[in-house]
This record gives structure tokens, C-alpha cells and sequence, in this order.
């Protein structure tokens, strides 16, 4: 939003009585006394308290120009930043970014109520903020009056994620309130912890295949002695001895074995992964017998 908001900083109630107080006694003591005082003094007070003389268009110009120094900071904050009237709720001033960051217009945040009606649109999270910030601001405590991770709406639908605190000057019942958008900051803050997790799980992964690799190991040597034992037992039979077919199958699942074991030593990168072509039809003919039985 680059247009300057209408909105201006205006001093009320306490504030705008000690400034006139100020002013009163600054003309009080400029006044010679009745005792008698310096002609220059006399002079002065005399500028100062005649509209339109020299003296007066002086200090004019010098607050005028104190008030478009401020202001121009006010405006141009690189954190939003508004005013408003603890008493009634009215909004007194808003600066560009502030409206920039919710995304709405000064007509439409007049005051607190409507301002909490366009920025949190839905009724329940409405209600959970306001309370949250109502009870906040009613400890007193501006400590307390820093609200992170809230969700704003604007008013072309967009979402932004804000962080915002409220500065009360209860003297001269005004409550500064102060946004800043840290959208990308959270997005930022959750890929981390996305890519946090990735690590972890990756992690855990390793720890897995490393335990699988020692289990694989150990079973690789125990089917080692199987099949040491099957093929002996083979070589003592005869022929024609039924138990032939018996040992066959104990090899034949040894053998099996053999290659799981060294599907688990890839994943566990102990043993290279070699893809290799396989005849499916060859491996199911010899797991028949064995389903068989």
C-alpha cells in the first residue's frame, strides 16, 4: 500500500493539558515582575504572546517542523504501527505498513471491534483471540502484551502469519500497537524442522540397515552350516534313496536364504546391489514342492 494513510498522531487528554500547562509557564516566566525585569525579557514575552510576530512564527515553524520529522518516521517504520483509544477503541493513527501487513484499508479498521471482525473473519478463532488478548491486556503486564504465530486475513482472502504487541500509556489513554508479518520467517522456521525431521528419520534408517546388516551376517552362517550338513548327508545317500528329495528342498531353501541375506547386506550397505534379470516362472517351480507338502 504506498499511498501515506489519513490517519495522524494526536496528543489527548493528559497529554494536551501538560503541553498548555508547559506553554503557560514558559509565558509566566518570560513577564517581568512586578518588582521590575529586564526590558529584553519584557520583550520577548512580548513577541511570544503577539499572533503573528516574529517570535511566535518562529516556534511555530520549529514545531511544525519537529511534527513532519516524527511524523515522516511514524509513516514510513518499517514495522507496522497504529493508535488507538483505550477508552472507546477508535483508531487515531495507522501507519502505511501497518495496513500493508493486514491489508486493509483505514476505512475499514475504524476501530477495534470492526478491526477484529476483517482480520479474523471466522467467529471461533475470532473469539479465541480476542479473548487471549483481552486477558493479556487486563494483567496489566506489557510483558504479556506480545501475541506471536496468529493468523491474519486481509481482505483479498490471503492469509499472513503475524507477530504483534500492544504498548499501553494508560496517562494518556492511548494504546500504541505494533505488527510485524513474519509469514516467511515461520515458513522458513517449518521447513527446517521438516528437514529436521528428514535427517532424524534418515538417521533411524541407518540405525535400522546396520542392525539388519549384523542379522543378516549371523544368518548367512548359520545357513552356511545347514547347507554344509545337507550336502553331506546328500553325498552319503544312494540314488535311489527317497531322502534325496528331502535334502534337496533343505538346500533349496539354504539357497534362499542365502539371497535374502544378501538383500538385507545391500540395505544395509554391506554388499553392493546388483539388479539382475530373474525367470519368475523358474523361481515359483521351485517353491512347488515345498508349497506342496
Amino acid at each position: 500500500m504506498s499511498r501515506r494513510p489519513r490517519f495522524r498522531l494526536r496528543l489527548t487528554g493528559r497529554g494536551k493539558a501538560r503541553l498548555g500547562a508547559h506553554r503557560e509557564a514558559r509565558s509566566h516566566d518570560a513577564r517581568p515582575s512586578e518588582q521590575g525585569g529586564t526590558p529584553a525579557r519584557s520583550a520577548l514575552a512580548g513577541a511570544e504572546s503577539q499572533p503573528g510576530s516574529s517570535a511566535a512564527v518562529k516556534v511555530e515553524e520549529e514545531l511544525r517542523a519537529r511534527n513532519e520529522f516524527i511524523q515522516t518516521i511514524l509513516d514510513n517504520l518499517p514495522i507496522g504501527l497504529a493508535v488507538h483509544n483505550i477508552e472507546d477503541g477508535t483508531a487515531s493513527y495507522g501507519n502505511a505498513k501497518f495496513l500493508e501487513i493486514y491489508g486493509w484499508t483505514e476505512a475499514d479498521v475504524t476501530n477495534v471491534e470492526s478491526f477484529f471482525e476483517h482480520v479474523y473473519p471466522d467467529p471461533a478463532y475470532r473469539e479465541k483471540i480476542q479473548t487471549r488478548v483481552m486477558l493479556d491486556m487486563a494483567s496489566g503486564d506489557p510483558e504479556a502484551m506480545c501475541w506471536s504465530g496468529m493468523e491474519a486475513t486481509r481482505k483479498d482472502g490471503s492469509k499472513r502469519i503475524i507477530e504483534a504487541r500492544n504498548i499501553p500509556l494508560f496517562e494518556q489513554g492511548l494504546m500504541i500497537s505494533t505488527v510485524t508479518d513474519i509469514t516467511e520467517k515461520t515458513r522458513q522456521q517449518e521447513k527446517i524442522l521438516q528437514l529436521e525431521r528428514q535427517v532424524h528419520l534418515a538417521q533411524r534408517l541407518e540405525s535400522v540397515g546396520r542392525l539388519a546388516g549384523g542379522i543378516a551376517h549371523d544368518f548367512n552362517n548359520l545357513l552356511t552350516v545347514v547347507s554344509s550338513y545337507a550336502e553331506l548327508a546328500l553325498g552319503s545317500l544312494s540314488e535311489g534313496d527317497p531322502l534325496r528329495a528331502d535334502l534337496a528342498q533343505i538346500l533349496e531353501a539354504a539357497d534362499r536364504g542365502s539371497r535374502l541375506t544378501k538383500h538385507l547386506l545391500a540395505i544395509s550397505r554391506r554388499q553392493v546391489l546388483e539388479p539382475k534379470i530373474i525367470d519368475l516362472n523358474a523361481n515359483l517351480d521351485s517353491l512347488n514342492p515345498m508349497l506342496r507338502r
